[in-house]
Protein backbone atom coordinates (compact mmCIF):
# COMPACT_ATOMS: atom_id res chain seq x y z
CA UNK A 1 0.00 0.00 0.00
CA UNK A 2 1.33 3.13 -1.18
CA UNK A 3 -0.17 6.61 0.42
CA UNK A 4 0.16 9.82 -1.65
CA UNK A 5 -0.27 13.15 -0.32
CA UNK A 6 -3.92 13.88 -1.02
CA UNK A 7 -7.32 14.11 0.19
CA UNK A 8 -11.37 14.73 -0.51
CA UNK A 9 -14.06 15.97 0.80
CA UNK A 10 -17.43 14.83 -0.57
CA UNK A 11 -21.12 15.42 -0.98
CA UNK A 12 -23.23 12.58 -1.47
CA UNK A 13 -27.38 11.79 -1.95
CA UNK A 14 -29.08 9.07 -2.10
CA UNK A 15 -32.81 7.85 -2.29
CA UNK A 16 -34.07 4.60 -1.63
CA UNK A 17 -36.13 3.13 -4.78
CA UNK A 18 -36.84 -0.94 -4.04
CA UNK A 19 -36.65 -3.13 -0.92
CA UNK A 20 -36.20 -6.69 -1.35
CA UNK A 21 -37.42 -8.76 1.57
CA UNK A 22 -36.73 -6.14 4.55
CA UNK A 23 -33.00 -7.15 4.58
CA UNK A 24 -31.82 -5.37 1.60
CA UNK A 25 -32.56 -2.06 0.08
CA UNK A 26 -31.92 -0.45 -3.25
CA UNK A 27 -30.84 2.93 -3.71
CA UNK A 28 -29.69 5.45 -6.20
CA UNK A 29 -26.28 7.85 -5.27
CA UNK A 30 -24.64 11.02 -6.59
CA UNK A 31 -22.29 12.73 -5.28
CA UNK A 32 -19.73 15.21 -5.92
CA UNK A 33 -15.91 15.50 -4.36
CA UNK A 34 -13.40 18.10 -4.46
CA UNK A 35 -9.58 16.71 -4.15
CA UNK A 36 -7.20 18.77 -2.66
CA UNK A 37 -3.20 18.11 -2.24
CA UNK A 38 -1.03 17.16 -5.03
CA UNK A 39 -4.69 16.34 -6.93
CA UNK A 40 -6.65 19.65 -7.20
CA UNK A 41 -9.51 18.23 -9.55
CA UNK A 42 -13.20 17.57 -9.14
CA UNK A 43 -15.09 14.34 -9.21
CA UNK A 44 -18.39 13.34 -9.97
CA UNK A 45 -20.04 9.95 -9.57
CA UNK A 46 -23.41 8.41 -9.33
CA UNK A 47 -23.96 4.86 -8.38
CA UNK A 48 -26.82 2.22 -7.66
CA UNK A 49 -26.61 0.93 -4.20
CA UNK A 50 -26.77 -2.69 -2.73
CA UNK A 51 -27.31 -2.04 1.15
CA UNK A 52 -28.01 -4.80 3.76
CA UNK A 53 -29.94 -3.22 6.86
CA UNK A 54 -30.72 -5.96 9.20
CA UNK A 55 -28.23 -6.87 11.85
CA UNK A 56 -29.19 -8.89 15.24
CA UNK A 57 -27.51 -5.98 17.16
CA UNK A 58 -29.34 -3.24 15.56
CA UNK A 59 -31.59 -2.65 18.93
CA UNK A 60 -28.16 -1.23 20.33
CA UNK A 61 -26.26 -0.05 17.50
CA UNK A 62 -27.84 0.47 14.40
CA UNK A 63 -25.72 -0.90 11.34
CA UNK A 64 -25.59 -1.51 7.49
CA UNK A 65 -23.53 -2.33 4.99
CA UNK A 66 -23.45 -1.40 1.14
CA UNK A 67 -21.34 -1.80 -2.03
CA UNK A 68 -21.83 1.04 -4.93
CA UNK A 69 -21.29 0.73 -8.67
CA UNK A 70 -21.31 3.63 -11.43
CA UNK A 71 -19.59 5.73 -13.44
CA UNK A 72 -16.79 8.17 -11.90
CA UNK A 73 -15.87 11.09 -14.06
CA UNK A 74 -13.12 13.47 -13.08
CA UNK A 75 -12.25 17.37 -14.36
CA UNK A 76 -9.35 16.53 -15.29
CA UNK A 77 -6.89 13.22 -15.06
CA UNK A 78 -6.14 12.72 -11.93
CA UNK A 79 -2.29 13.24 -11.21
CA UNK A 80 -1.93 10.90 -8.64
CA UNK A 81 -3.64 7.89 -11.34
CA UNK A 82 -1.11 9.23 -13.79
CA UNK A 83 1.61 8.88 -11.67
CA UNK A 84 1.44 5.84 -10.00
CA UNK A 85 -0.07 4.34 -13.67
CA UNK A 86 1.63 6.05 -16.82
CA UNK A 87 -1.45 6.97 -17.56
CA UNK A 88 -5.10 8.50 -16.61
CA UNK A 89 -8.52 8.67 -17.68
CA UNK A 90 -11.43 11.33 -16.87
CA UNK A 91 -14.16 8.52 -17.04
CA UNK A 92 -13.91 5.60 -14.86
CA UNK A 93 -15.86 3.24 -13.24
CA UNK A 94 -16.90 3.67 -9.20
CA UNK A 95 -17.11 1.50 -6.43
CA UNK A 96 -17.67 1.70 -2.87
CA UNK A 97 -18.22 -0.48 -0.26
CA UNK A 98 -19.63 1.43 3.45
CA UNK A 99 -20.18 0.06 7.00
CA UNK A 100 -22.68 2.51 8.70
CA UNK A 101 -23.10 2.34 12.40
CA UNK A 102 -25.84 4.73 14.32
CA UNK A 103 -27.02 5.24 17.53
CA UNK A 104 -31.37 4.12 17.53
CA UNK A 105 -31.73 7.33 19.69
CA UNK A 106 -30.76 9.51 16.98
CA UNK A 107 -32.15 7.78 13.83
CA UNK A 108 -30.85 10.25 11.89
CA UNK A 109 -27.63 10.35 12.14
CA UNK A 110 -25.33 7.45 10.70
CA UNK A 111 -21.09 7.44 11.40
CA UNK A 112 -19.71 6.35 7.86
CA UNK A 113 -16.26 4.45 6.80
CA UNK A 114 -16.29 4.36 3.07
CA UNK A 115 -13.54 2.37 0.38
CA UNK A 116 -13.85 5.10 -2.97
CA UNK A 117 -12.55 3.40 -5.24
CA UNK A 118 -11.85 4.66 -9.14
CA UNK A 119 -11.25 1.11 -11.40
CA UNK A 120 -10.73 0.73 -15.25
CA UNK A 121 -12.26 -2.44 -14.83
CA UNK A 122 -8.94 -4.53 -15.75
CA UNK A 123 -8.09 -2.04 -19.00
CA UNK A 124 -11.80 -2.03 -20.49
CA UNK A 125 -11.57 2.06 -19.02
CA UNK A 126 -7.57 2.16 -19.16
CA UNK A 127 -5.03 1.03 -16.53
CA UNK A 128 -5.24 3.40 -13.77
CA UNK A 129 -7.72 3.80 -10.34
CA UNK A 130 -7.32 4.31 -7.11
CA UNK A 131 -8.47 3.93 -3.57
CA UNK A 132 -9.44 6.10 -0.87
CA UNK A 133 -10.35 5.02 2.88
CA UNK A 134 -12.81 7.33 3.62
CA UNK A 135 -14.58 8.47 7.07
CA UNK A 136 -17.92 10.58 7.42
CA UNK A 137 -21.23 11.61 8.84
CA UNK A 138 -24.54 11.11 7.18
CA UNK A 139 -28.19 12.71 7.83
CA UNK A 140 -31.16 11.30 6.66
CA UNK A 141 -34.11 13.73 5.96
Amino acid sequence: VEFDHAGMVSLAMSREFAVLWKHLRWEAEIGVTKWFGDQTHWEFTSAVVARWVTFPWNDHVATTIAVGDGPSFATEPPRLEKKNFDEAKRLQNYVFFELTFGLPRFPQWDFVIRLHHRSGIFGLLGGSGSSVPAVGLKYRF
